[in-house]
């Protein structure tokens, strides 16, 4: 969750495959199964049974000739996932030999919470300074490494499902898309001239509504890493409040920073979402 779907239907490396169920005219369930350009090594896989046909064999039926059709040059293990309260979704990836590898925590951050509060200028490591986007100029090569940390990251905390290869451009198009980054909103802490930690508000469809997205501590420097992060994640969400928005999060459970962010503040609509796993 929360990757970009980026390059275009027209890529020859993508797979999709996409089965409809009827019965006497009427669509009874549905199921695909596809490649996912920036995690190759696994294939997602969908399968939905209205909810009058459950239980008479439709989704496991749908499952069973959506692997048959999947190409041998194609042959990798399965994905799926399901809300961690959805108690028959679970069940039914689990009687087909799928297994939790990774768990979500999804929710609006209580911005009212009396644990907001500016963070100390102690919080951070020595001779770190932050800066806003709107004051790094657009040509900087900073924002080269900035990308750059941010593919260390995201590969980092992605172990579980390989990410494939990018390229600097590519990188710089996934984590600083000029329609997705509110500059103002973006703080990154520097120290000897390169990115340490940052935070981010991106921004959604909605009118004051963002999330706490693309925020990372440099975790080759472990701990320090991570605090160094904890304040531009702490002075996004007190701008937040600040300008009246509401602001949503989805912290892997693998996302050091993130994950820490759901600890030190209550979530508002707070739900899980399970990836499972299978061999093919």
């Amino acid at each position: 969750m929360g990757a970009p779907s980026m390059p275009g239907g027209d890529d020859p490396k993508r797979y999709r495959r996409t089965l409809i169920m009827e019965r006497i005219s009427q669509l009874v369930g549905n199921g695909s199964i596809s490649s996912y350009w920036l995690h190759p090594s696994r294939l997602p896989v969908e399968v939905v049974v209205t909810l009058a046909n459950r239980h008479q064999g439709i989704g496991s039926a749908l499952l069973k000739r959506l692997i048959r059709r999947i190409p041998a040059a194609a042959s990798r293990p399965l994905e799926a996932a399901c809300w961690s309260d959805d108690e028959a979704s679970a069940a039914f990836w689990r009687k087909h030999g799928f297994m939790p590898i990774k768990r979500t925590d999804i929710g609006t951050i209580d911005l009212t919470s009396p644990a907001l509060v500016p963070p100390p200028a102690s919080m951070l490591p020595d001779e770190i300074t932050i800066y806003r986007g709107d004051e790094i100029a657009h040509e900087d090569s900073l924002w080269d490494d900035i990308a750059q940390l941010h593919e260390r990251v995201y590969r980092a905390n992605h172990d579980w499902s390989a990410v494939a290869a990018i390229d600097l451009a590519t990188a710089r198009q996934i984590f600083l898309d000029p329609d997705d980054i509110i500059p103002h909103a973006l703080l990154v802490a520097i120290r000897d001239g390169r990115p340490f930690a940052m935070a981010s508000l991106r921004s959604l469809t909605d009118a004051g509504y963002s999330e706490l997205g693309w925020t990372c501590g440099d975790r080759e420097l472990g701990e320090e890493g991570r605090h160094a992060a904890d304040f531009p994640v702490s002075q996004c969400l007190i701008l937040a409040r600040k300008w009246g928005w509401i602001v949503g999060v989805e912290a892997d459970h693998s996302d050091h920073v993130l994950h820490g962010v759901v600890k030190r503040w209550p979530l508002i609509d707070h739900r899980v979402w399970v990836n499972y796993s299978r061999p093919r």
